[in-house]
């Protein structure tokens, strides 16, 4: 199964392993995999095949760790399976987590160990033009049969994919590419020469007119497109929400119970700061311009990364490299992002900040969420332990997102912030996302318009016309997205609960934290069920 799901694509394959020849495998020709209807039946009947494999397995033979690979798999092929009813609603294209917007990224840190991997790269620019036509033919269909992307997020798509290649003489793939031949050891000046000019021809001949075709074509697809709103606009859009949240969050609980857990971290949130305000007044001041014991992003890091140790477990790695995202990305780009190194090379660790986006006092927290105790610190962590590689192409992000979230809150304190400063600070980036949840489901399971998102935020202060068309075209475009931060950390808030409860004079945050890192990404039933099961004693888990 490794194998198959590493071999689909070449870029996968370039993020997933630096050496695929110790797992077997035989680089394919470069491609960025097939897509469309036919392409994804296959994969459905292979899940299903997968699912008839695994009831051949004695349950109770396995080790307590096949045991959660067994119950991942499971779940994660069933999923799969009943995917199919959804095949024509999901979005590859949004714009800021669709792929137009995330392949400019990931083709700048295609990973390049060999002067080979250069060939490789430039022979999979090559193959986007024929990629892109696929997608455009899906959206074709998609159109066809009322589940085209809604108005304001084409547009945006459109917008997103002009900004990149406005400038097709210094696109970002062009420079980046220079520098990276230039540094790379072995190669003679005419080498370089020609790998550059290669590389130009190819972004200016294949990427930037697969880039504008793409763009045309959405434009044209929207130019009579009448809908506006989120799924309940859909025919069974409904269900495909349900079908989406349980993906995203990884919570077994139903929309419906996930909306009154949204509800009641809002009160207790905004209870808490109102209860501290009252009591202490003057940490007003503190909150409004906290002081972080750093100022600049690598020095922010390495705080963090030395103030952790007291709380988590302890973790080896090679550090991180920080870069800037190119400008031409900036408006439609995430604050920042980690981008996952190969699981046979965890040294490759890189950061991305935008600069437009994330500065000042945010920052902090949020490399506390990027870097450490956040994604870098738990995928290292986890890579370390060398679990089964099938659990690196299981998707989880409701804990990956959930996780990063709730040690951001813990950055706070983290910062040596006054207690009372930090709490606050905590519960209002936890109120400020349970906002953001409840908006989604508003729209995408209750039919929210842009009056009810306003009537709602008004309650908590938060208005502006700008405000609100921003947020509510952000939940149209990307269902569920949001959820997946304020499910996954309220989920773990709920674990954390569940485990002073269990394990009573064993309970300590470190305890806490290394059993979820060795858990590992996974949904919350299975880590609830797993935390029940836990065993009591070192020797115990060591036997285990």
């Amino acid at each position: 199964m490794f194998r198959h799901y590493a071999t689909s694509d070449s870029l996968s394959l370039n993020y997933l392993l630096a050496r695929p020849q110790d797992y077997g495998i035989e680089k394919p020709e470069p491609t960025f995999g097939d897509y469309g209807t036919e392409a994804f039946m296959e994969e459905l009947a292979y899940a299903k095949e997968q699912l008839d494999r695994l009831d051949a397995f004695d349950y109770s033979a396995l080790s307590y760790e096949q045991q959660l690979t067994y119950d991942l798999l499971r779940e994660s092929l069933e999923e799969s399976a009943a995917s199919e009813e959804f095949l024509y609603y999901g979005d590859i294209l949004s714009p800021t987590i669709g792929i137009q917007a995330q392949l400019p990224v990931l083709l700048a840190e295609y990973h390049v160990y060999e002067k080979g991997d250069f060939d490789d790269y430039l022979a999979l620019l090559e193959t986007l033009p024929a990629y892109f036509d696929a997608i455009i033919a899906f959206e074709r269909e998609k159109k066809e049969r009322g589940t085209f992307m809604a108005k304001g997020s084409a547009e945006d798509v459109v917008r997103q994919i002009e900004g990149f290649i406005e400038n097709p003489d210094t696109n970002l793939l062009i420079g980046i590419f220079d520098e990276r031949v230039d540094a790379f050891e072995g190669l003679t000046d005419a080498e370089r020469a020609d790998l550059k000019e290669r590389n130009r021809v190819a972004t200016l001949n294949a990427v930037v007119p697969a880039f504008r075709t793409l763009a045309d074509s959405i434009a044209e697809l929207n130019a009579d497109n009448a809908r506006t709103g989120g799924l309940p606009s859909l025919e069974n859009g409904g269900a495909y929400y349900e079908f989406l949240v349980k993906e995203s969050t990884g919570s077994p609980r139903s929309v419906d119970e996930l909306e009154s857990m949204v509800d009641a971290a809002i009160e207790a949130s905004i209870d808490r700061i109102n209860e501290i305000y009252q009591t202490n007044p003057s940490i007003y001041d503190e909150v409004s311009s906290p002081s972080y014991p750093a100022s600049e992003p690598s020095a922010m890091l390495d705080y963090l990364k030395s103030a952790i140790v007291a709380d988590f477990p302890a973790l080896d790695d090679d550090g991180y490299e920080l870069k800037y995202v190119d400008k031409s990305l900036e408006e439609f780009a995430s604050p920042a992002f980690y981008l996952l190194p190969p699981i046979d090379d965890a040294s490759h660790n890189v950061i991305y900040i935008n600069g437009a986006q994330s500065s000042g006092d945010s920052l902090f927290s949020t490399l506390a969420h990027e870097g450490y105790p956040g994604h870098l610190y738990q995928t290292v962590y986890f890579r370390n332990l060398d679990r089964s590689p099938v659990r690196d192409i299981l998707s989880y992000d409701g804990y990956v997102e959930g996780w990063a979230v709730y040690v951001e809150r813990m950055s706070y304190r983290l910062a040596g912030l006054a207690e009372d400063a930090a709490t606050v600070l905590a519960a209002d980036t936890l109120a400020t996302l349970c906002m953001y949840a409840k908006v989604d489901i508003g729209v995408n399971a209750r039919g929210w318009g842009k009056d009810e998102i306003r009537d709602y935020l008004t309650q908590f202060g938060v208005s502006g016309d700008g405000v609100v068309d921003e947020i509510y075209d952000s939940m149209v475009a990307e269902p569920a997205n949001y959820l997946k931060y304020t499910i996954g950390c309220l989920e773990i808030l709920e674990l954390k609960e569940a485990a002073r409860e269990a394990w009573d004079a064993d309970f300590s945050e470190q305890e806490f934290h290394e059993f979820l890192l060795e858990t590992g990404p996974a949904s919350f039933g299975v880590i609830g069920e797993r935390l029940e099961r836990r065993p009591a004693s070192e020797k115990e888990r060591a036997a285990a």
